[in-house]
């Protein structure tokens, strides 16, 4: 059972641990931060039309304000389809609309990592990395289940000698 879902694993051993986004996550990833916004926006044009008539013009203002931030924020969203952890430090792919960044993160320059559960029908847990230069990257996110969370953080424990706290 792969612990990390939705990523894959590449390489997990005492020395390094290797995950990539799967394919199911990048057509996710795909959909909600192109696909969505673009058909969204497109909606929004088709309903207005059809019955903009009758709105008042102000809400239309405020339809139309709310589809565009909607869709901006789906756009510049920012998604991590790998990560390599190892005992000297983590090395993320970050990917967004301008394409892939690669971030390099020593172990020196990791403050902690703290980990939430979404309280919903189907929990998520959403492992943070905190610098020492006040930065914060979403590491991992995966499905919140005890025993995921509990081999996830003996695992970063293992190799980065930083133990993740629940926040």
């Amino acid at each position: 059972m792969n612990i990390y879902e939705p990523y894959m694993v590449i390489t997990d051993d005492d020395s390094r641990l290797q995950i990539a986004l799967g394919a199911v996550g990048e057509r996710f990833n795909f959909i909600i931060t192109r696909a969505l916004p673009i058909g969204l926006i497109m909606l929004t044009w088709l309903v207005l039309q059809q019955i903009g008539a009758y709105i008042p013009m102000g809400w239309i203002y405020v339809i139309i304000t709310g589809v565009v931030l909607v869709a901006l924020y789906g756009f510049t969203k920012k998604n991590m389809v790998e990560i390599t952890i190892t005992s000297t430090g983590v090395e993320m792919v970050q990917q967004s609309i301008s394409g892939s960044k690669h971030i390099n993160i020593p172990v020196s320059g990791i403050e902690r990592i703290s980990y939430s559960t979404s309280k919903s029908k189907t929990p998520l847990t959403v492992f943070t990395l905190y610098t020492n230069t006040q930065k914060k990257y979403p590491l991992l996110r995966i499905a919140g289940i005890p025993q995921h969370i509990t081999g996830v953080s003996n695992q970063l424990t293992k190799l980065l000698s930083v133990i993740p706290q629940q926040a």
